[in-house]
């Protein structure tokens, strides 16, 4: 399976030059932070990411110019993707997040990062790091709910129960830049917002 490239939504396209444009940290960056307690399955826990990252395009693109354009480049859903384990205490925990959580993300590499934490031995805490080019705040409820699915799913033996994916943005992309340049909408909008 090959990347997909599509045009950038005219929101992401948006975010992205502002982002592209500022100085210093980027003031779009999400953190997204599960914890898990307990006696938990670790490679559950490694599979319900995996298969967050393979149901959303979003998590796996990367933003950049093609020539003169900048467009999302979806890339295949990776069978393993990386979920490296971070070393903390009890103690370091919290400063561990915000070192992790204030690195910069280039995305022209990808627009979410992630990492395990495990402080003890019955926490485990899946820190995400994300672009708001890919995720709003209404976002979050959606994969804290998918995750935990996915998860329970996998500890159970079951598949998981979740309705079809929602729209990717990559295609809402191309049916909206067709919209835009559609003379007659074009025409309606010029008219609508006189």
């Amino acid at each position: 399976m090959t990347a997909q490239v599509y045009p950038m939504t005219l929101e992401q396209e948006s975010i992205w030059l502002d982002d592209q444009l500022s100085d210093g940290p980027s003031a779009y960056l999400e953190p997204w932070v599960l914890q898990l307690r307990g006696d938990v399955d670790r490679r559950a826990v490694h599979r319900a990411f995996a298969a967050l990252v393979a149901r959303h395009d979003a998590l796996r693109s990367r933003f950049v110019l093609a020539g003169e354009e900048p467009v999302q480049i979806v890339e295949p859903a990776p069978a393993d993707p990386p979920l490296p384990r971070m070393p903390c205490s009890p103690e370091t925990v919290d400063a561990c997040l915000r070192a992790f959580m204030r690195r910069p993300l280039d995305l022209g590499s990808g627009a979410v990062r992630a990492v395990l934490l495990e402080p003890d031995p019955d926490t485990v805490l899946l820190a995400v790091q994300l672009h708001h080019v890919v995720v709003d705040d209404w976002a979050f409820h959606t994969l804290d709910q998918e995750f935990a699915e996915f998860y329970r799913a996998f500890v159970a033996g079951r598949p998981p129960e979740l309705a079809p994916a929602p729209p990717q943005p990559g295609p809402f992309a191309l049916a909206q830049r067709s919209a835009s340049s559609d003379p007659a909408a074009l025409a309606y909008w010029r008219e609508t917002l006189r």
